[in-house]
């Protein structure tokens, strides 16, 4: 629902109102790792063209140790995309963490994104060169060569201004092991042609701008340099790679065997050193236009099934009835329908009620009446006979306790006169006769009782 309604302000909504969209995302950002992914995409083609609504939520987009790979891309992305003048520096330091992270694409990528802040905000253009030179000294590979990759296009922006930053470049040359990385250094200095320092050949990235090197070398300074271009090219003649020994043949015939192309040797110099437009630090995530922001086809990338184009605006207004909201009666239950009916059924009925159905209907009632009370009755009397049998029991356990207690008295009274046994029998006449007397009573009553029920 929410990916729903900032799909609508974002397609929509006037720029004034689309900030309210931005609580609501970053929200959803706590939620399960899947989610956060989707909402951080999201977030970077919404940044792109509003980002001003996410700049007061900068810490929100800070990479944790625990984010997946991608989740981190998308971060950095959106930190790049936020950062300006007033920020750049907070950023910054957030990156220089980064780049110390044990997982090394991840670091890769933060120079990336070190980079492209140079780019954009001219500044801190010098401070990142001058850190990512830094980082050129380290052990890890990747961070080496991608640290050369973007100094490499930062140089090509204005490289008057970093003399002294090639200079160290070149001499690094012997130090840096990575192909990629080698590759971009031999490109410096191919392209800066009056630092020139020794080079080395290498992996076949390596060796095809020793190439270029050689020739635009021999094209700035063909009297100093002939012989050493003859040299490479005969080392490349016998390479094992194909591609190493055409491009050899081929700069070969363009600059010294002018005799075979003549018309092209000319132009050697503006083939090898045209002038080149600098390079644009384009975002990880290209694209991510191509779709509308929160269908299928935007969070893979591709185009799913079914998928559709969101529409243009209209040209002309359409007809305002069309948002008119229709009122839905509800529709009764059925047994209010069937009471309804037969109700409607009484009062429009215009004959005279049937006098046969009235009796059998009484009939049914009296009937049904007669049951309930005997059922009342049987009941009553079921009750009423249990009370006597549970009277019964009592009395036949006091008579058997007092009769109990007369043997008692015999026994140890064996010895005693026979007025007290007389005394004794006469007591225990009298007890008995007051126990029977209180059970006939209580039957009395019972049955007075039973008479008196309905």
């Amino acid at each position: 629902v929410v990916m729903a309604v900032a799909q609508l302000y974002y397609y929509v909504a006037p720029r004034s109102e689309i900030q309210i969209v931005a609580k609501s995302l970053l929200r959803l950002l706590r939620h399960h790792r899947e989610i956060q992914t989707i909402i951080l995409k999201s977030i970077v083609s919404i940044a792109d063209k509003h980002k001003q609504i996410f700049e007061p939520y900068l810490k929100s987009f800070y990479v944790h140790s625990n984010d997946s790979g991608l989740v981190k891309r998308y971060k950095l992305e959106i930190l790049t995309t936020l950062a300006n003048a007033s920020n750049i520096s907070t950023i910054l330091r957030e990156f220089q963490t980064y780049v110390l992270s044990s997982d090394k694409d991840f670091a890769a990528h933060t120079i990336h994104a070190i980079g492209r802040c140079a780019s954009t905000i001219s500044e801190v253009t010098e401070a990142c060169l001058n850190g990512l030179v830094a980082l050129m000294s380290k052990k890890d590979e990747t961070i080496v060569a991608e640290s050369v990759v973007v100094i490499k296009k930062l140089l090509q922006i204005n490289p008057s201004e970093y003399n002294e930053i090639i200079k160290h470049i070149v001499r690094m040359v012997d130090k840096v092991t990575v192909p990629i990385a080698r590759a971009s250094i031999l490109w410096l200095i191919g392209e800066y042609s009056d630092r020139i320092s020794k080079l080395a050949p290498d992996e076949t990235i390596v060796k095809h701008q020793i190439l270029n090197l050689a020739a635009k070398l021999y094209v700035v300074n063909a009297k100093q340099t002939h012989l050493l271009v003859q040299y490479v090219f005969n080392l490349a003649k016998y390479d094992t790679n194909y591609d190493t020994r055409d491009k050899a043949r081929l700069l070969r015939a363009l600059l010294i065997q002018t005799d075979k192309c003549p018309t092209l040797s000319k132009h050697a110099k503006k083939i090898l050193l045209a002038p080149k437009p600098a390079p644009i630090l384009e975002s990880i995530i290209r694209d991510h236009d191509r779709y509308t922001l929160g269908t299928l086809s935007f969070v893979i990338g591709q185009k799913a099934v079914g998928y559709n184009d969101l529409p243009d605006f209209p040209l002309e207004p359409p007809d305002p009835s069309v948002r008119n909201v229709e009122i839905v009666i509800p529709v009764p239950s059925q047994h209010v329908s069937s009471k309804r009916s037969n109700e409607e059924e009484e009062e429009t009925s215009t004959e005279g009620p049937d006098t046969d159905n009235e009796e059998d209907d009484d009939d049914d009632e009296a009937e049904e009446e007669e049951e309930e009370e005997q059922n009342e009755e049987d009941e009553k009397e079921k009750q009423t006979t249990i009370q006597h049998e549970n009277h019964t029991n009592e009395y036949e356990q006091l008579d058997a306790q007092s009769t109990n207690n007369i043997e008692e008295d015999k026994d140890e009274s064996g010895d005693s006169s026979e007025e007290e046994e007389d005394d004794e029998e006469s007591e225990s006449e009298e007890s008995t006769d007051d126990e029977k007397v209180k059970y006939l009573f209580y039957i009395g009553r019972s049955k007075k009782n039973s008479r008196s029920i309905p």
